[in-house]
């Protein structure tokens, strides 16, 4: 029987969904936060003042894997078909998932904990090799949109998997129910990305000359053989044969693994713009994690179910609208030009007015504890902004080197910012949460079901001071990204500044 075949519209259809269940997944724990801290306490005897600490560590958990896993399929993309990567890392996040839901049943939190490890390993899979893919054969003139959507699929899935947490939580089936839910449905995505994806657009992104390989080049340093390579050549070779690309000549030539990784981190704009954006997701993780129990803390909402649910609402629309708009708007401000880097100077200095914007709203909200209104409203613009910002960060990532690279500096963009940012956040916050609002946690109430401690009123003074510290460590990113802007303004002027996709000659 004929498997129909998915064209590259599909493709990056199916690597957003791929991408939305993924972050899906990570919305459950912090959209039920009430029924895994009752796990906490049950499973490992903790006390209540002490719940955050390991509540932290459960939400960060995946990253471990992933950063391990990020540097090696990174390396991998180089000379392996992206799909057949993606279908290896989902696989094992599948298995993860397993686990993560069986663990409720022997109640372990060990084994959910090894759960969420191998769940951020399979996810690194497709993390490293879709944008890139998308930025390949998307159509030109909206490179950046489709980028910005495929974006905007983290913050939907994320949106939805908080109320989805919650409500798989509050059901007889448990969050367990919702584990294996989701492991069924990507079942049908690996099946996708093993049989429905044609050759011609499953292959490895091709080896660039020697002069290419480092990023921001001039234009005299490139030879005049690329600069004269038409579009049929690009064409043909990117049509050619995916096993032919994948060749053992191929891998034979394949540079030392040490060499590859370093040719990406020894770029400064680069490394300053990573290290901006660990600190921005410093700040963006732990929201993402004590979001709605900071609602619920605070008194602007009676309980989980319904702290998660405007949360998830408010990070539905900041991702559905706030990424693909910063996309787009790349795509206006940097069309039609001729000026070299143009389009990576536009993509950098857009992230810096946007998270400039989220820590003027953020701070704002920070003394407005007590009014539901105005908090919710400046919560949801700062968010925006955040959401906004993703676009032109991955453009600006991506413009930075050749095609190469491309898929070497998501991933060490990836490892970097979870080793700066939602690795540590979660868990040093917790620390910090238990420390300032130690009355804050779950409790068990007389029919069995976890809650709010009612004494949490008591430390709103420290839930606030926790806010306003989670929300200043994000002018790290402020700051280094102006730095990194200024670094690319400064090579554009000394004329060190050249696009080296080689599509582009």
């Amino acid at each position: 029987m004929k498997v129909c075949k998915i064209q590259s519209q599909g493709l990056i259809i199916l690597v957003c969904l791929i991408n939305m269940l993924n972050y899906l997944d990570r919305g459950i724990i912090p959209g039920a936060p009430q029924s895994f801290r009752h796990f906490i306490t049950s499973s490992l005897g903790v006390a209540v003042t002490n719940q955050s600490v390991y509540f932290g560590l459960l939400s960060s958990a995946f990253i471990i894997g992933h950063s391990v896993l990020s540097i090696v399929f990174g390396y991998f993309a180089l000379t392996h078909r992206p799909f057949r990567i993606i279908a290896l890392g989902t696989s094992i996040w599948i298995v993860a998932i397993v686990i993560c839901a069986v663990s409720e049943h022997v109640n372990s939190y060990a084994l959910l904990i090894v759960g969420r490890v191998l769940s951020g390993a399979g996810e690194a899979s497709f993390q490293c090799v879709a944008p890139p893919f998308i930025d390949r054969h998307a159509p030109p003139e909206r490179a950046s949109l489709y980028v910005g959507i495929y974006l905007a699929s983290v913050f939907v899935g994320e949106a939805i998997g908080f109320v989805y947490g919650s409500i798989f939580a509050d059901s007889s089936l448990t969050w367990a129910g919702g584990y294996y839910l989701e492991a069924i449905l990507m079942m049908f995505l690996v099946c996708c990305c093993l049989f429905c994806v044609p050759d011609e657009l499953n292959v490895v992104p091709p080896q660039d000359d020697e002069a290419l390989r480092k990023s921001l080049v001039s234009a005299q340093e490139i030879p005049s053989e690329l600069r004269s390579m038409n579009a049929n050549g690009v064409e043909q070779f990117m049509m050619s044969p995916a096993s032919q690309l994948s060749s053992p000549e191929m891998v034979a030539r394949m540079e030392p693994f040490f060499h590859a990784w370093w040719d990406v981190l020894s770029n400064t704009p680069f490394l300053l713009f990573v290290l901006g954006n660990g600190a921005y997701t410093f700040t963006l993780g732990v929201f993402n994690t004590y979001g709605p129990d900071l609602f619920v803390g605070l008194g602007l909402f009676s309980d989980e179910t319904s702290a998660s649910l405007v949360f998830g609402i408010i990070v539905a629309v900041g991702g559905l609208l706030g990424t693909p708009l910063g996309g787009y708007l790349i795509d206006r401000q940097a069309k039609d030009t001729n000026v070299p880097g143009k389009r990576c100077f536009v993509a950098m200095t857009s992230s810096f007015v946007y998270v400039t914007l989220a820590e003027v709203f953020i701070l704002i909200m920070c003394f407005l504890g007590g009014t539901k209104a105005a908090f919710l409203v400046c919560f949801t613009i700062g968010l925006f902004c955040m959401c906004a910002l993703w676009g032109p960060q991955m453009v600006a990532i991506l413009e930075l080197f050749p095609s190469s690279r491309r898929s070497l500096a998501i991933s060490a963009n990836a490892v970097i910012i979870h080793i700066f940012g939602d690795v540590p956040a979660p868990t040093i916050m917790g620390v910090v949460w238990d420390s300032w609002a130690p009355n804050c946690g779950a409790i068990e109430d007389s029919d069995g079901d976890a809650n709010l401690n009612p004494r949490c009123s008591e430390d709103q003074g420290g839930l606030k001071k926790f806010m306003l510290l989670s929300t200043l460590w994000m002018l790290w990113a402020v700051l280094l990204w102006a730095l990194a802007a200024m670094a690319i303004k400064r090579r554009q002027h000394q004329g060190g500044f050249q696009l080296t996709t080689p599509a582009h000659y």
